[in-house]
């Protein structure tokens, strides 16, 4: 995050010098201003992100009526994205929903008006998954079903436009697991199941591509230790061990070669690995306890 406020710094200075081009310098401004957003997130500097982002839409506003289009929407819906992001980890949790849900609707108004891209649906994704995951803080969790099951939709139709586009695939695959997790929450398992075993088969696919690279193991680790937890949740306690085994052995190389992050090995690690001593009656089954 140092080397890209150093960039930004720096494209703000040599901006400072295209004004003169109109249309083409607001369009540049625009991705610096969407940048930023995106550092001041990384850096958890949600006060910050929250003025930076206010200021990008009241600049957003006063763009000339004929330049607003496709462009002009998408770089809205960053915005908007960003500040309910600092919204809600400054516990403004239904100010966060209201930007996440004027994102959506300003994307999908330009999904119906414009050419379907990578780009419009990409950010539907991101929105989308905003408003379900905020549903579920705010306990509203049968709401969520119909928005994680048109993410699913709606990410398919993304990955046919962008085959190749690895980061969107990450992320249709993240919508596919929330939604798995989401109908679970709500007692719909068998559907959890058949929704999380494919993707488990597909990332299986891809980490046998390239099986020494940390992040599809990860991934696909995490992916098992899910399935894992909705077999639980069906009866099948032996197939979710068997889950949760498989998990572990892909997750401890990494932890004892340094390549698992502090939040993997104490949350999802640590996870797998309590649920473990259960299979290994170590602890009775009534000490089970969901994901956190």
């Amino acid at each position: 995050t140092d080397r890209t406020e150093d960039l930004l710094a720096a494209a703000e200075i040599q901006l400072v010098t295209a004004r003169t081009l109109g249309r083409r310098y607001r369009e540049l401004e625009m991705l610096r201003r969407s940048a930023t957003l995106d550092r001041l997130g990384w850096q958890e500097r949600y006060g910050q992100s929250k003025a930076a982002a206010d200021a990008m839409l009241a600049w957003l506003d006063g763009w000339p009526t004929a330049e607003r289009g496709l462009n002009h929407r998408l770089g809205t819906a960053d915005a908007l994205n960003a500040r309910g992001d600092a919204r809600y980890y400054l516990h403004d949790a239904q100010g966060a929903l209201a930007d996440y849900s004027r994102a959506d609707a300003l994307l999908a108004a330009a999904e119906r008006r414009f050419p379907p891209t990578a780009a419009i649906l990409s950010r539907r994704m991101l929105s989308g998954y905003n408003i379900a995951t905020t549903l579920d803080g705010l306990g509203r969790d049968k709401e969520m079903i119909p928005v994680v099951l048109a993410l699913v939709d709606r990410g398919a139709k993304a990955v046919e436009l962008e085959a190749d586009d690895d980061a969107l695939r990450r992320r249709y695959f993240v919508s596919r697991e929330l939604a798995a997790q989401s109908l679970a929450a709500v007692g719909r398992y068998r559907e959890a199941v058949e929704q999380q075993a494919p993707l488990v088969a597909e990332r299986t696919r891809i980490w046998r591509r390239q099986p020494r690279e940390p992040q599809p193991m990860r991934d696909l680790a995490f992916s098992r230790s899910v399935l894992g937890t909705l077999f639980w949740y069906r009866g099948m306690r032996g197939e979710a061990c068997r889950e949760w085994g498989t998990a572990e052995a892909m997750l401890a190389p990494l932890e004892r070669s340094g390549r698992l992050n502090e939040y993997d090995r104490t949350r999802n690690l640590g996870y797998i690995r309590y649920n473990l001593e259960i299979c290994g009656g170590r602890r009775p089954a009534s000490a089970f306890r969901p994901p956190n």
